[in-house]
């Protein structure tokens, strides 16, 4: 469930991650990371801690789908929150993967 998976990532030895409840399945991470690199490290590091086996109840092979973006000196929340569940989007239609949609 959501709160067990949660508690996985706010384990993780990153403490730059802050995590919310966004909707019904979807979890929102907020972070200090302020270069892509370091943002594509960390989603990586969250999907592969989260796919792996590892006590949970569930059998099975767990697709875990990230979507991300970074904050522009113009944004506000909103603006960001949209292109970070549009990368979701497309890492859903994809499966088991990370995207980004940055502003350039």
């Amino acid at each position: 469930d959501l709160q067990t998976l949660a508690g996985q990532i706010e384990a993780l030895p990153d403490e730059t991650v802050t995590v919310a409840r966004w909707s019904d399945n979807i979890l929102l991470l907020l972070s200090r990371h302020a270069e892509r690199v370091s943002a594509e490290r960390l989603a990586q590091q969250l999907r592969r801690h989260i796919a792996a086996p590892s006590d949970r109840d569930v059998e099975g092979e767990l697709s875990v789908s990230i979507g991300y973006t970074l904050f522009s000196g113009e944004d506000d929340f909103e603006a960001a929150a949209k292109r970070a569940e549009s990368a979701l989007a497309t890492a859903l239609q994809t499966g088991n993967c990370v995207r980004a949609l940055l502003v350039v």
